[in-house]
């Protein structure tokens, strides 16, 4: 029978891994995901290859452990951290998409050779049409919209 050991405020409590048990733990999120030290060159845990039972890792404060009987770690869920950084994820912000679109419509005219980017999407979407061109997120206009562009050369 497997083993729950949980680690609340540095205090071990090892038991017996009942359904009961385990349902109780809930969904817990697990901290290394989201953590700017989560690589291996930045924490132990992440590092060690083999995990080690959780009173190992002293900055682990809260956390759970699902071990078999051979001792091998089955889950390992870390839920507070002395070493926990957040990760901070960049977004850009609405200016910097806006920038981000007219270099795009700019180097595309440019390579496209034409005078707008109305006229390069065109050129693109024929070029796409006639296969002698690659574009693996698809042709930037539709049937529709290439034909009413068409239209108004």
């Amino acid at each position: 029978m497997s083993n729950i050991i949980k680690k609340k405020d540095g205090l071990i409590i090892i038991d017996e891994a009942t359904k009961e048990n385990i349902c109780s733990l809930g969904n817990c999120s697990h901290l290394c995901v989201d953590c700017a030290n989560g690589c291996p060159n930045k924490c132990v845990k992440v590092e060690d290859y083999e995990k080690k039972t959780i009173d190992k890792y002293d900055f682990v404060t809260d956390g759970y452990q699902i071990v078999d009987d051979d001792g091998q770690v089955e889950k390992f869920i870390i839920t507070r951290c002395e070493n926990f950084i957040k990760d901070i994820q960049y977004k850009p912000t609405k200016e910097q998409l806006d920038n981000y679109r007219k270099l795009r419509d700019k180097m595309k005219t440019a390579y496209f050779e034409a005078d707008s980017i109305d006229e390069a999407n065109i050129i693109q979407y024929q070029m796409v049409q006639r296969k002698q061109l690659f574009d693996v997120r698809g042709s930037m206009l539709s049937d529709k919209e290439a034909m009413q562009l068409t239209k108004r050369r």
